[in-house]
């Protein structure tokens, strides 16, 4: 197939690598300091896990309209969704655009952009460290994609499995990526009140256990409001009585190396778009009266003093994941 990446930061990066891999024609759409080295250097990406990397060469594109594409994947954070999506009205044929994301609805690609949506969301997490993206892949998490009638979006599927990701189908993507970006919030909002330092929050009980209720009260709304599609794996686990469980859980989650990857990363590169999910969540709530814990935490003056400055460039526990902000000008790593 050929593939056009809108967004080459650790998402797009990875997937991109891996389906060059299995054959596909690799397009990326220029923009930034990012696209400008990876038109020099091409995509890298390494498994932590096992050590094993990823090449590609691609060829960079200013114009998506100069070739016909068989998927267009959309890999970046949700403030930047609009303005990476602006040039797609130039698309030629009729594309799969898939969308992988937090909190990106359908309707943040224009009407006039040719082809069909669809929603995912990443199975990966990791850093851009140099030129090179590491990553893991998260086992409690396959990479997510609805489950509609799209050839291309199917071989896409296969061609990732192929090359070991784990990848699952969704019937209700909308209402999934909803209970989604509550978890995302939450737990976000909780690593900012440690200093994004996962191992500090795995050590402090109150936080998580008041990030684990908030969820709990977050997802409990959702089903009050009929919303469909909660994440299986988190069905049981977050739910109000067993919040004790839920705490003890992500403690481990966020003192193993892998904490750093799955989330303290991205949550120190995505301040912007952590502030509009979780005033999204709030409003989604509405005044719905059962949801303390979760006001507490995604409070918006709970924002008010953090910036990107206020955060260490690193607290990674592995030796030589040292340099952690990412350069890209559309990222998105969780």
């Amino acid at each position: 197939m050929k593939i056009l990446l809108v967004g080459v930061g650790v998402i797009g990066t990875v997937y991109g690598t891996n389906l060059a891999a299995a054959g596909d024609t690799i397009s990326v759409l220029a923009h930034g300091a990012r696209t400008a080295e990876v038109a020099k250097g091409g995509l890298s990406a390494r498994d932590v896990s096992d050590g094993s990397i990823a090449s590609a060469s691609v060829q960079m594109v200013s114009d998506p309209g100069a070739d016909a594409y068989d998927v267009v994947l959309v890999a970046v954070t949700r403030d930047q969704v609009a303005a990476a999506c602006a040039s797609l009205t130039a698309l030629a044929g009729d594309p799969t655009i898939l969308l992988l994301g937090n909190g990106i609805s359908r309707g943040a690609v224009s009407g006039a952009v040719r082809g069909r949506v669809c929603l995912g969301f990443p199975g990966v997490g990791g850093t851009l460290i140099g030129r090179t993206v590491d990553y893991v892949r998260i086992k409690p998490q396959p990479l997510a994609l609805e489950s509609i009638d799209d050839p291309r979006l199917e071989e896409l599927a296969v061609h990732l499995s192929a090359r070991g990701f784990a990848v699952q189908r969704v019937d209700d993507m909308d209402g999934w990526l909803k209970y989604h970006v509550v978890l995302v919030a939450c737990i976000c909002a909780a690593l900012y009140r440690c200093g994004c330092d996962t191992q500090r929050l795995g050590r402090d009980r109150r936080a998580l256990h008041l990030m684990c209720a908030a969820v709990s009260e977050g997802f409990g709304s959702l089903r009050w409001q009929g919303v469909g599609g909660m994440p299986a794996n988190l069905r049981v686990l977050h739910n109000r009585g067993l919040t004790a469980v839920a705490a003890a859980y992500w403690g481990r989650t966020m003192r193993a190396s892998t904490g750093e990857l799955w989330f303290g990363a991205h949550a120190r590169h995505a301040i912007a778009e952590m502030h509009a999910l979780s005033a999204d969540v709030l409003e989604g709530v509405g005044e719905d009266d059962g949801v303390a814990r979760l006001r507490e935490l995604l409070a918006p003056n709970g924002w008010k003093n953090l910036r990107d400055s206020s955060l260490p460039d690193s607290v990674s526990p592995i030796g030589d994941l040292a340099k952690l902000r990412s350069r890209s000008g559309w990222s998105a790593t969780c």
